[in-house]
């Protein structure tokens, strides 16, 4: 029933529509699609994951709860108030940090907190 009301079409048409719909919007859309995905997911550089790592090692040797919160405070607060450029705290990389920290297991945990030195740069090779 529902396949009599549609038109009925010459295979060669049919054909001819679906080479035209596959190269010429098929292919762009789902370039556009990745490009907008790499674009939209975020970049930081290594000196940025080695600074917020670094920061999180010292947070987390005080024994802070609120790692977020703390990492903020530290980030914001290291800013002088006649800096041109100042570092703004980035929440997605200091959840990144935290991820990372939490998905190591107890053993890994303890040689960071054990050699706060290392822990930073140990932290920021272990986020990539």
């Amino acid at each position: 029933m529902f396949a009599a009301a549609l038109p009925r079409y010459s295979r060669t048409y049919q054909k001819r529509l679906m080479k035209l719909l596959s190269t010429r919007i098929i292919l762009p859309v789902i370039a556009c699609a990745a490009l907008a995905y790499w674009w939209l997911t975020p970049h930081y550089n290594k000196e940025d994951k080695g600074y917020y790592a670094s920061v999180f090692c010292t947070i987390q040797a005080q024994g802070g709860d609120d790692w977020a919160a703390s990492m903020e405070n530290v980030v914001e607060g290291s800013n002088n108030d006649y800096a041109l450029q100042k570092q703004h705290y980035s929440s997605e990389l200091g959840r990144e940090v935290i991820r990372t920290w939490k998905g190591l297991d107890e053993t890994q945990r303890n040689a960071l907190t054990a050699n706060p030195q290392t822990c930073g740069e140990a932290l920021a090779r272990l986020m990539r």
